[in-house]
């Protein structure tokens, strides 16, 4: 609204005043009244004044609200009587209205207009509101067509009519101001805003911003799913491409890409000066590569769980520029002629009404969004969002081999509802200018050289805080971003990763799952040769990816890890991924020790054979399907079973050899090439809580080569002939529990309760099982292989202390000590008149090596 009003009166004193010194003045000040509104305020309905209409249109109902007209008049609506009749409209002569004159046709006519009442007042030409009115189906000609609501600030003269035979000094008149709800056509309206549109410069302005408001907050709403929600079973590195692959369809990635063009349709009159084109017009295309095989041919499948990580940044970065963007909308002195004396409503000829097009959003000065930069904010979201697209570096920097060159990094971020530009820059993004645009409050300022990520070296060579955040505090942060690790060999990722949790202190654990169904090749540490926590066998089953996953629910991938929780590495299985079909000849033998009279069965099948005097058996499997054979022997809950051949026309296959649980699925693999991907590391994932492991293999453990391991024997503070005769389970309370005079993580008072049958079968082995489920990594705990002791494996120079009671019997109040010089008991107890056999408070080691 520009001024029109430049100058006002100034009195002297006896001066004669007259109507047109008034009138001038009041004109001024009311000029400027209404210019605050609409040039530092802004135009448009502020709140409310939404209608609701009946269902079979016999009454409206607008709500309370206000708006601001173009000229700078506050309209208010406070009215909750219902609206139940219509009769004909004409804007009075005396202060005309243009804007509702049809000027199309020669000599200007108003368009058709009716107020809306909520009672008759004896009028003949107010009808009861209806549906077919407001839709404009079965009317008379002049009133067809929807209707659209409007509020109307009728400005009426009248005189004031005072004068007298002998005076008439109260001539003049009142102006009446008056709020009416009225309706008119929509194809008049149409034209009406066509005619607005016409007038160009600031009318047009405020038309187009008005018209991508309801754009700007109805943008689609698009989420990426979490991996492998529907919890199919991964077992084989295609099971771990295929469920990325599961996500990254080519429907979601199309929603995706109308999504951004959406974003840029509705913010187009901000983000024309620098984009004067939809840089998003080409993504579907330039993404299929994504969902059509692509992936493959281009031998970019390694780098799935980047390109999933891409797509989550993209759509953060989507619905941050959303947020901050619905925000701000700025017009710089607005064009009075829009709608100089009314405000539109909604199209009440629908169901239900709709208030998109038509109705007057409102539109703040730029006063607001420039005092808080957000028009600037806007534009650098936007372009952080572009950016992210052109910048995407992926595979990347590999040798001549394709082995990946990059650094292996741990960088401090935020996982959870928070703002992507509150995050550090994921590895593969190129940093410049991206740099410059990820967090539009840093830019604002001229810190984006203090924004974290895996490239940070790459925008700053001088803040330690920056370059090696690990060594600051980590509060301001849950979550530590991984990165780096893709395509390495897993020994050496778990290597580094290992040393900079220890380097650091870093509050979360790491492990290692290998892909496939062959787990002999697993590394396990010295120590644990001689834990017997169960067999070896199936102590390497828990660390292959579909055991581990089953055991342990919940993962998710967001390429780090959370505080406090456990970070795993995926690598690929270096034999065969896929398992041969039937039919089999399968021979094997029942020992440790040989067993006569047992029946075996494949699971699922009639297909049964009994086992010979000496053990042995020979199963011909006929069905072409059985790639899983699953055996069942009766009787018995556990069998040592080697299998020994099988038919020849299936070439070279991998065996199974060791003790069988009856419940493992056994699979047999036809030998092949070695994959190249064999060993190295091809995904990552996370549990959001730490997993405490018995007798760990080198996946959670990496002992020092130089440190020399030390097994020691201990006789338990309970005699085996006790515990076996046991009638009730076994009960621990744990006290306290240290390893090199740091805490191990367990509650206060932590009771542990061993099931009666565990500890009748094999009491030791059931003790040590629970001490080893305490966590507490640099310790193991075994027993010997009479079964009589306990073992504990630990560095030379470990030390530990474990306080505990037994609690089978309430009257034996003692507390026992267990450190690496054997067990004691408490100071406090021996005072109290008990010592052990040895006489001097211990239980000495045994048979050290």
């Amino acid at each position: 609204m520009i001024p029109v009003q430049t100058a006002y009166p100034k009195f002297e004193a006896n001066q004669v005043l007259t109507n047109e010194h008034l009138n001038t003045l009041f004109a001024y000040l009311d000029e400027q009244g209404r210019l605050t509104r609409t040039n530092l305020i802004g135009i448009g309905i502020v709140c409310g004044l939404e209608p609701t209409v009946a269902a079979d249109g016999s009454q409206m109902v607008i709500s309370k609200g206000c708006g601001v007209t173009s000229e700078g008049y506050l309209v208010v609506w406070d009215n909750p009587q219902p609206l139940e009749f219509v009769k004909p409209y004409t804007v009075p002569d005396d202060i005309a209205y243009a804007v509702f004159n049809n000027n199309s046709g020669g000599a200007p006519t108003q368009y058709p207009l009716w107020e809306l009442t909520a009672d008759r007042n004896n009028d003949p030409t107010a009808l009861p509101l209806t549906q077919n009115f407001l839709r404009g189906t079965a009317q008379p000609a002049g009133s067809e067509d929807e209707k659209v609501l409007l509020l109307f600030l009728e400005c009426k003269t009248e005189s004031n009519k005072n004068c007298s035979p002998n005076s008439c000094d109260d001539k003049g008149a009142m102006v009446t101001a008056t709020v009416r709800p009225l309706l008119i056509r929509k194809r008049d309206m149409d034209a009406i805003q066509a005619s607005v549109r016409a007038l160009g410069g600031g009318a047009a302005e405020y038309l187009d911003l008005s018209a991508s408001t309801s754009l700007r907050f109805n943008l689609p709403e698009v989420q990426l799913r979490r991996y492998n929600v529907e919890s199919s079973r991964l077992a084989t590195t295609d099971d771990v491409f295929n469920a990325y692959q599961t996500v990254l369809n080519q429907p979601f990635l199309n929603n995706v890409a109308d999504a951004f063009s959406a974003a840029y349709t509705a913010f187009r009159p901000l983000l024309v000066r620098d984009f004067p084109a939809d840089p998003f017009a080409n993504l579907k295309a330039e993404w299929a590569y994504l969902h059509n095989g692509g992936i493959v041919s281009l031998n970019r499948y390694l780098w799935y769980q980047y390109y999933y990580d891409h797509l989550d940044t993209v759509l953060q970065a989507y619905n941050e520029f959303r947020e901050v963007s619905t925000r701000v909308m700025g017009l710089c002195c607005p064009d009075s002629r829009v709608f100089p004396r009314h405000l539109m409503l909604a199209n009440v000829g629908v169901t239900p009404p709709e208030m998109s097009v038509y109705r007057h959003h409102f539109v703040p000065s730029p006063l607001y969004s420039k005092a808080q930069t957000a028009l600037s904010d806007v534009v650098i979201l936007f372009k952080r969002l572009v950016e992210l697209l052109r910048q995407l570096d992926l595979p990347p920097l590999s040798d001549a081999g394709g082995n990946n060159q990059n650094p292996i990094k741990i960088t401090p971020s935020k996982l959870g509802a928070f703002p992507l530009s509150d995050k550090a820059i994921p590895y593969h993004y190129r940093p410049n200018p991206l740099v410059q645009y990820w967090d539009y409050r840093k830019t604002r300022y001229n810190k984006a050289r203090f924004n974290l990520g895996y490239r940070s070296p790459d925008w700053n060579i001088s803040d330690d805080a920056v370059l090696a955040p690990l060594r600051y505090d980590l509060e301001p942060n849950n979550f530590l971003r991984v990165e780096g690790h893709i395509g390495k060999n897993y020994r050496e990722v778990l290597y580094q990763l290992l040393t900079m949790k220890q380097d650091f202190r870093l509050p979360i654990e790491i492990v290692a799952l290998k892909t496939g169904s062959d787990s002999s090749d697993i590394p396990l540490p010295i120590d644990v040769e001689d834990c017997h926590c169960g067999d070896l066998e199936r102590l390497r089953d828990t660390f292959l990816l579909q055991n581990y996953t089953d055991k342990h629910p919940g993962i998710q991938h967001k390429a780090g890890v959370p505080l406090g929780g456990t970070f795993i590495i995926v690598y690929e299985e270096s034999s065969s991924t896929t398992p041969v079909r039937g039919p089999f000849k399968v021979s094997g033998r029942i020992s440790n020790p040989p067993r006569s009279g047992v029946r075996i069965t494949v699971k699922n099948t009639k297909t049964t054979v009994n086992v010979n005097i000496d053990g042995n058996f020979t199963i011909d499997i006929n069905d072409d399907e059985a790639a899983v054979l699953i055996f069942d022997a009766n009787g018995f809950n556990m069998i040592e079973l080697t299998l020994l051949e099988k038919t020849a026309n299936l070439g070279n296959v991998f065996l199974t050899r060791g003790i069988l649980n009856i419940f493992t699925e056994q699979r047999f693999f036809p030998e092949k090439p070695t994959s190249p991907l064999a060993n190295l590391v091809i995904a990552d994932f996370y549990l959001p809580y730490l997993v405490a492991s018995n007798c760990p293999p080198v996946q959670f453990i990496l002992p020092d080569s130089d440190a020399k391991t030390v097994i020691c024997d201990y006789r338990w503070v309970s005699k085996k002939t006790h515990l076996e005769k046991s009638d009730r389970n076994y009960r621990l309370n744990i006290l306290s529990y240290t390893i090199n005079n740091q805490a191990v993580g367990i509650s206060e008072d932590q009771k542990i309760n061993i099931p009666q049958a565990e500890i009748n079968e094999n009491p030791m082995l059931a003790i040590a099982t629970a001490l080893n489920n305490l966590g507490g990594n640099g310790i193991r705990f075994g027993v010997t292989d009479d079964g009589f002791k306990l073992t504990i494996s630990r560095a030379e120079n470990t030390t530990f202390l474990i306080e505990f009671q037994e609690r089978n019997d309430p009257n034996y109040p003692v507390i026992y000590q267990l450190t690496q010089d054997g067990i004691r008991v408490n100071p406090d107890s021996i005072k109290q008149g008990f010592e052990l056999p040895t006489g001097e408070g211990y239980y000495g080691k045994e048979n050290c090596r």
